[in-house]
């Protein structure tokens, strides 16, 4: 088996050190292709990254492509495009069978409005009226159909829901009277709202689940594993930056969507309240995005993460880690671990960090350590400073141990209060440096 095909393994060494190091220039960019539906607020973390050079400094140059969400999930598989970030679609195409993934979300739940005109004053009155979307099987598709649902009506029998592409186009068509009622993002919901039109529902509401974020191919996340990792990377900073820096992030907002300072203030705090701080969507959530997606696409696939896991590293980890503590991730950990062969190499290491509660069973199929897995957990880190810090300089200097890439937070010293807030708030998703020499 080729070792390097298997899933690679990513550990968050927690280092006692306030040290800034830097990491050697020299990488040469890299074209990478991202399809969006729609540029839409929907998608700011995408436009921030390329806007402040996030992705540049990773050694790309994003190429942002406008293509319809189910155009792109084929694209994906094609190798037409890197990435999409239609992560509602990209669940609904792997729930039908299409070898694509989503890997993080931009945000938790959806900044989408369900907005009509002036004279339609309930989601009852629309009943044989048409509402725009971008496409069928999108987010703003299941935003419209979960607002229909909780007032009995019918998405397929009770109105006319029209796939029009992109958000600008049924926008235009909102205002002008073609339509009676459109699926809006900021800022389109705020222009809505000063033209006289009404909010009918708001997905936070009526389907509390991510609709941006990053879905990749299985194809590119066997051969380009550390390609991901940096876009991943990219993209979790400009997170950040959208949440640390208001002023910058409106400003881009009001000159690259050409909007008021007060509706790019609005749109902004829309964005912030749904925006997902370390790239991962709510278990709960991706589960009914699941079972909605089953039904939606009459799908009986049954979605084993563990066979999904296996199946992409050929056979399983050589690590993998619970940082939940639920009885169930336990025993996944344990299953999607690699088996060894005696005398040949050894099995894979199931690594427990989080704690169930005092008291509670796991149960385990011991048959499994009979494949030479391993199932252990960490005490405080096993580390001993005067041994292993040596060892970790060494291995940073030598290129093996990638330290800058775990630095998400910059702080001077006298941002040491900041710095503390952002940790026990859960602002810092990788690791934040301290800087005072």
């Amino acid at each position: 088996m080729n070792s390097g095909r298997r899933a690679a393994v990513v550990l968050a060494i927690a280092l006692g050190l306030f040290v800034s190091f830097s990491l050697p220039a020299g990488l040469h960019a890299k074209d990478i292709r991202i399809a969006v539906p729609g540029k839409s607020l929907v998608f700011l973390p995408l436009y921030v990254g390329v806007a402040k050079g996030h992705f540049q400094s990773g050694g790309f140059t994003p190429q942002v492509i406008l293509m319809q969400s189910s155009l792109a999930m084929n694209a994906l598989v094609s190798g037409e495009i890197d990435y999409a970030t239609s992560f509602g679609s990209g669940i609904r195409a792997a729930v039908s069978g299409l070898p694509v993934r989503g890997i993080a979300v931009y945000l938790k739940s959806s900044p989408f409005f369900l907005m009509a005109r002036p004279s339609i004053g309930t989601i009852r009155d629309l009943k044989g009226k048409k509402i725009g979307i971008t496409s069928f099987g999108s987010a703003t598709h299941a935003t419209a159909r979960a607002a229909l649902r909780l007032q009995q009506m019918d998405s397929e029998k009770d109105v006319t829901i029209m796939a029009m592409g992109t958000e600008p186009t049924y926008f235009a068509a909102l205002m002008n009277g073609t339509i009676d009622a459109a699926v809006l993002t900021p800022p389109n919901d705020a222009r809505a709202r000063l033209a006289g039109y009404r909010e009918l529902a708001y997905s936070g509401d009526v389907l509390p689940e991510p609709s941006s974020g990053i879905t990749v191919s299985l194809r590119k996340l066997r051969e380009d594993p550390g390609e991901v990792r940096e876009v991943l990377s990219a993209s979790l900073k400009s997170i950040q930056f959208i949440i640390r820096e208001k002023r910058a992030t409106v400003d881009l907002i009001a000159k690259d969507w050409r909007v008021d300072p007060p509706v790019a203030v609005a749109s902004y705090e829309s964005i912030l309240r749904a925006l997902a701080e370390n790239g991962i969507a709510d278990q709960a959530a991706i589960e009914r995005m699941i079972q909605d997606a089953k039904l939606l696409t009459k799908s009986t696939r049954a979605v084993d993460t563990v066979k999904a896991i296996r199946e992409l590293t050929e056979g399983g980890v050589d690590y993998a880690i619970d940082a939940v503590g639920l009885p169930q991730t336990q025993e996944q950990i344990l299953r999607a671990v690699r088996s060894g062969f005696p005398g040949l190499y050894r099995g894979g290491t199931a690594l427990l960090i989080g704690l169930t509660p005092p008291g509670t069973q796991v149960c385990l199929d011991t048959s499994l350590f009979a494949g030479g897995r391993y199932f252990t957990r960490t005490s405080g880190g096993d580390c001993r400073p005067d041994r292993d810090f040596p060892l970790f300089i060494r291995w940073y200097r030598e290129g093996k141990l990638k330290l800058n890439d775990l630095v998400t937070n910059r702080y001077t010293l006298d941002q040491i209060n900041t710095a503390v807030e952002d940790l026990e708030s859960g602002r810092i998703i990788g690791r934040g440096i301290i800087t005072y020499l």
